[in-house]
């Protein structure tokens, strides 16, 4: 019988906070991953899906095939990943459609947090490291600004783009649930989840796993031989983010005929300093003291091995 551990709950509890930040347009479960000290590992067994796990398989070499995925992690994590989703859809929909400048507030410290935490992750910086950082900020900032598209109907779109958006789910800063919203799949995706509709599950969940395992090749590649400029563009990514989580909004002048999805929102700095305002000010700083705390106790287990 599988014992679980005191790691396995940790693991858990890891992939509960990502399944969370996955939800939510504008925050990526990368993120999550990175600061609690679980990127790399992560990268590492997802990137293992290859050839040689495959004549594992064949030689019925089942439990080292389970030690080359790290499996026990990935059954942890991934267990906590699905739970946050299927119970926290429902929720975090609701707190964006009617309580937006206070949740995008709390989310905006999250990110602005982590974004200094990763800044530290760095290393030694020097231009080629800038001019990376630079780019990936430059991205993100490109990519939240575009307005929500449609891909097309029926399954074959939805496997495409479940493929697109795990890719971003697995890059910090980039949240793959805003990719979603961007191809006009985020609400299928949430209505099959509340609804249970297996067929829409089942082809957005093999969209995710062939997505995820060719793009974790890639950052692997690139931790591998690029470890500073990769850390370094991937803050970048996360800076260029705050753009779309910033908590204060209008609607662009001239749109009242569009619909809502279609809309360009402006960011904009309150006049004043009113309830509203202190309020969003004290839940962005609860956000990036909520990070600092996750990464404490993310660093004690790598402190303890």
């Amino acid at each position: 019988m599988l014992r679980i551990t005191r790691e396995d709950l940790g693991i858990f509890a890891r992939g509960v906070l990502m399944g969370a930040a996955d939800v939510v347009p504008g925050i990526s479960g990368g993120t999550i991953a990175l600061i609690v000290g679980i990127y790399p590992r992560l990268i590492l067994a997802l990137g293992a899906f290859d050839g040689e796990l495959l004549r594992l398989a064949v030689r019925r070499d089942f439990a080292g095939a389970a030690r080359r995925v790290d499996l026990r992690f990935l059954a942890a994590l991934g267990s906590g990943i699905a739970l946050a989703i299927l119970t926290l859809a429902k929720a975090v929909t609701w707190l964006i459609l009617n309580k937006p400048v206070t949740t995008w507030s709390l989310f905006f410290g999250l990110i602005l947090g982590s974004t200094v935490l990763v800044i530290g992750l760095v290393g030694r910086w020097n231009a080629s490291r800038v001019l990376a950082a630079g780019a990936g900020a430059a991205l993100a900032y490109w990519i939240c600004g575009l307005l929500p598209g449609e891909t097309g109907g029926g399954l074959l779109a939805l496997f495409a783009s479940a493929m697109i958006a795990i890719s971003a789910m697995i890059l910090p800063g980039i949240s793959g649930a805003f990719v979603l919203v961007l191809l006009g799949k985020y609400r299928l995706v949430l209505e099959a989840l509340h609804q249970r509709d297996f067929v829409v599950i089942a082809v957005f969940c093999a969209g995710c796993a062939i997505g995820l395992i060719a793009f974790t090749k890639l950052l692997r590649a690139l931790l591998a031989r690029w470890e500073g400029a990769t850390m370094a563009f991937l803050c970048g990514l996360m800076a260029g983010s705050l753009r779309k989580i910033w908590p204060f909004k209008m609607d662009a002048a001239g749109q009242e005929l569009l619909e809502a999805k279609r809309r360009i929102q402006l960011n904009f700095v309150p006049d004043a300093l009113d309830a509203t305002a202190l309020w969003a000010l004290a839940l962005a700083v609860a956000g990036v003291l909520l990070v600092i705390g996750i990464e404490k106790l993310g660093r004690r287990p790598r402190e303890s091995q």
